[in-house]
């Protein structure tokens, strides 16, 4: 049986994936694995292809449970385009997506911001309501903080936070209960142990928390590992 190049698969499978990984930077074998196991969100260049468990998707609309904001997908070189409601997109079905993320988990995600103005939330998976998020992926002007946080209206709560920017950024972060380790660019790393699990929640929102607060810039790259992986893992390579 043949395998394709660095990933460990047969080479059709590699083949079936590959294009859903076009554009992204850093150790094919961990993308595989994302794209395989767990999913994959690719919006690099203006892409619309993506991955969940294996199965490929040729749009966003396709994935199940999606639900878009009147001008979503609106892509562009920087990513999926976020100004405004119109622009976010929910994934409202998250077993159908074979992923509990309530487990270990490990999530990467890329984005630009061409400026610095409010709160700019670039994904949060949630319950639907302001009490229940895990995690959140934000940046903020004031007190210059660009943070990975769970939730900030219920009684858990865990925080890690970076001096945000202007521009290109990538936050991996590792997540299980008590245990949160999140690393920015190979910069800053931080590390939370006192987290805890959250209610029950079933939705992934892109560029958007609950009822408020947008990117307002560019998403590129979504991508969760149904695992606890290492900042070493990523960090050691070219990611």
């Amino acid at each position: 049986m043949r395998l394709g190049l660095a990933t460990g698969l047969p080479a059709v499978a590699a083949d079936r994936l590959a294009p859903c990984l076009e554009g992204m930077s850093g150790p094919r074998a961990l993308l595989h694995e994302a794209a395989r196991t767990g999913l994959v969100l690719n919006f690099t260049g203006g892409r619309d292809r993506h991955a969940v468990r294996g199965r490929v998707y040729d749009t966003i609309a396709d994935l199940p449970g999606a639900v878009l904001g009147a001008a979503a997908p609106r892509l562009t070189p920087q990513g999926l385009r976020v100004d405004g409601p119109e622009d976010t997109i929910s994934l409202t079905d998250l077993p159908a997506l074979g992923f509990d993320p309530l487990q270990p988990f490990t999530l990467m995600v890329e984005w630009n911001l061409p400026v610095l103005t409010g709160l700019q939330a670039a994904l949060t998976i949630d319950d639907g309501t302001t009490s229940n998020r895990w995690p959140q992926i934000w940046a903020h002007n004031a007190g210059n903080a660009q943070v990975f946080t769970t939730s900030t209206a219920g009684t858990d709560q865990g925080t890690i936070a970076f001096p945000a920017r202007v521009g290109a950024s990538r936050i991996v972060a590792g997540i299980e209960t008590d245990n949160l380790w999140a690393q920015r660019d190979r910069e800053e790393t931080g590390l939370d142990e006192t987290a805890a699990l959250p209610g029950t929640i079933n939705a992934i929102r892109l560029g958007t928390r609950v009822l408020d607060s947008y990117l307002m810039g560019g998403l590129s790259i979504i991508a969760i590992w149904p695992r606890r992986l290492s900042s070493e893992d990523f960090f050691s390579g070219s990611l």
